[in-house]
């Protein structure tokens, strides 16, 4: 997660987030979620700032010459308006303990990386700490921030955390990036970088399950073989399965990452065929399996990734 300073250390009762574009509070395990005091001025904002297609882009920025004493500004370099490359969210959210305790000193790499990232997935977007910076565009579809309610969301982290706290740190680290790069994968346009990304997460899953749970002893399968992993992971977990779509799937990695092509093609060219379906198929199927497992048993998770079918059929 980029930020231009340390991880806070310091001791506090209430943390702030963006961007959840949702009036609604929940409880995530020992935690809080509840909308800030400035939730429907804020709302106003990025109703006026998200582009028609449901991304947020960064603001533009312009270099300015600076008095070397004073930092003032003197004046405008010509030619270098451009947008941030990094840049910080609005805060929608507040984040405490429902004990009313401290957060922990490690809160933000720990227990509260893992509730925003997981928000990440969940709403294929980009959640971050008000005072932490993001770069590139945030996917903010309202739309999205209306499939779970309440109950749903409090039952979803119950789960989560029951697995959580029986991970050691590595397994956790590797898990909170895997959702990280699920949420870079979605600021990309081109399908060839959304794939790239999303090929990152199922590598990471399979570390997860192979570490954590010993996949290929309890299945019996060897590790070698990018299909193998994939039908491996898919079968531990109880997914649904399509052998020759992940076929289909390690085909085109095999092209791209080792030929550079793209359905034979530049990776630029603008094809849209069956590589693009790939995309989507392992887009629903790291979806799939971030929050399988981390301890999800909704039946949604479970249910046929083939069509691309949405968060509105989780109820």
């Amino acid at each position: 997660m980029p930020r231009k300073n340390p991880p806070k250390l310091t001791k506090e009762k209430t943390d702030e987030i963006g961007c959840l574009l949702m009036d609604l509070g929940f409880d995530a395990g020992e935690y809080k979620i509840f909308p800030n005091t400035h939730f429907a001025r804020n709302m106003k904002f990025y109703e006026k700032e998200v582009n028609s297609d449901r991304f947020w882009y960064p603001p533009l920025v312009t270099t300015w010459k600076r008095d070397p004493k004073t930092q003032k500004r003197i004046e405008k370099v010509p030619n270098s308006k451009r947008p941030a490359n990094l840049h910080q969210i609005i805060p929608t959210h507040l984040i405490q303990r429902k004990d009313g305790g401290d957060l922990t000193a490690d809160f933000r790499t720990n227990e509260g990386a893992m509730i925003l990232r997981l928000l990440d997935v969940l709403y294929e977007t980009t959640t971050q700490f008000h005072d932490w910076w993001w770069s590139g565009r945030i996917h903010l579809d309202k739309r999205n921030f209306h499939w779970l309610r309440q109950p749903d969301l409090e039952v979803l982290y119950k789960d989560a955390f029951s697995v959580w706290s029986t991970w050691a740190p590595a397994v956790k680290q590797v898990f909170l990036n895997c959702c990280f790069n699920f949420s870079r994968s979605i600021t990309y346009e081109w399908d060839y970088e959304r794939f790239t990304f999303l090929y990152i997460c199922i590598d990471a899953i399979w570390w997860i399950a192979e570490k954590q749970y010993g996949v290929k002893n309890m299945i019996g399968k060897k590790s070698g073989g990018h299909a193998n992993r994939m039908n491996a992971i898919l079968e531990h977990l109880n997914l649904h399965e399509n052998k020759d779509i992940v076929k289909k799937i390690v085909d085109v990695r095999s092209e791209l990452f080792h030929e550079g092509l793209w359905g034979r093609e530049n990776p630029m060219s603008g094809r849209y065929g069956e590589e693009y379906h790939a995309m989507r198929y392992l887009h629903e199927i790291v979806r799939c399996c971030i929050l399988r497992i981390i301890g999800i048993q909704s039946s949604f998770v479970r249910s046929n990734w083939e069509g691309y079918m949405g968060w509105y059929l989780w109820n």
